[in-house]
């Protein structure tokens, strides 16, 4: 295993033992405290391929994104990273859900449609980036996935934005989004394990062109059924040929201090951003 898919299947434990343990005491954690927790535990690695900047999401919707770059020749591939976590409070597992996957309540599904809009107008500018959606679980929530090879549900998992966008779109009703596609049960079976996304070639860090590659390779079982209907117009997975000024300017520092004193970042980044970066 490469050293970024030790650390999704450690990250994924850890969440999974923690959330379990809050459910247990009847306390409901947020996606934010992890997403933080997330960042906080990839600076700790000290590895200078693994980058973090600060955050402003209202600018697309997306808690994070994820930069894959490779050294030299700039080729690099971007996830729109957008997190959730499960309401478990209920004494029944069958009634946890995702509360806000339909953000906001009023004009349910905006924000998973402006992330899919977000990632077109990147792609049409020539810097590909694409919508993804990451959960947070206990370990009660855990299932057979059909992507494993570490089979769990619990913990970290993921999906494609277009499915999740495809999913709201199918479902919802005027001005409202029903509890019961909400629900645990109806998005597990789209899940993939964060790992399956990362333990990809045999790289520290994977390369850009692998990433995009598993994005293509977990999402097409989904479209192939035949199921997926009023989709958004999906985007193929690519990879760009030229980073962003602000990336670039990242891994031109890479291993140097990127914060200010008031901590405002100097490099235009306006998202909480990882990079990471294959030799």
């Amino acid at each position: 295993m490469n050293r970024l898919c030790d650390f999704t299947c450690w990250f994924s434990m850890l969440v999974a033992k923690e959330l379990e343990e809050a459910r247990l005491l009847g306390h409901q954690s947020r996606e934010t405290t992890w997403t933080d927790r997330m960042l906080f535990e990839l600076k700790r690695l000290r590895d200078p391929r693994i980058i973090t900047v600060a955050s402003n999401e209202p600018v697309t919707g997306a808690d994070m994104d994820w930069w894959f770059v490779r050294r030299g020749s700039g080729v690099n591939f971007c996830l729109n990273v957008q997190a959730k976590i499960l309401h478990y409070r209920q004494a029944k597992a069958a009634l946890w859900h995702y509360e806000d996957i339909a953000h906001p309540a009023k004009t349910p599904g905006l924000q998973s449609r402006a992330l899919v809009r977000h990632a077109r107008r990147m792609h049409r500018a020539g810097t590909p980036a694409y919508p993804y959606y990451l959960f947070y679980n206990p370990e009660s929530a855990g299932s057979p996935s059909p992507f494993r090879w570490f089979p769990s549900n619990g913990g970290v998992t993921v999906i494609d934005g277009f499915l999740v966008a495809s999913h709201i779109a199918q479902h919802i009703g005027p001005g409202s989004f029903p509890i019961a596609e909400k629900r645990h049960a109806a998005l597990a079976p789209m899940m993939a394990p964060l790992h399956d996304l990362f333990c990809v070639g045999p790289a520290d860090i994977p390369d850009p062109s692998d990433v995009a590659r598993r994005i293509d390779e977990l999402r097409n079982p989904f479209y192939s059924t035949g199921k997926v209907t009023r989709a958004p117009k999906r985007l193929k997975p690519t990879v760009g040929e030229q980073l962003p000024p602000s990336i670039r300017g990242i891994v031109e520092r890479s291993g140097r201090d990127l914060e200010s004193v008031d901590g405002t970042f100097h490099d235009g980044v306006v998202r909480d951003t990882v990079v990471f970066i294959s030799d």
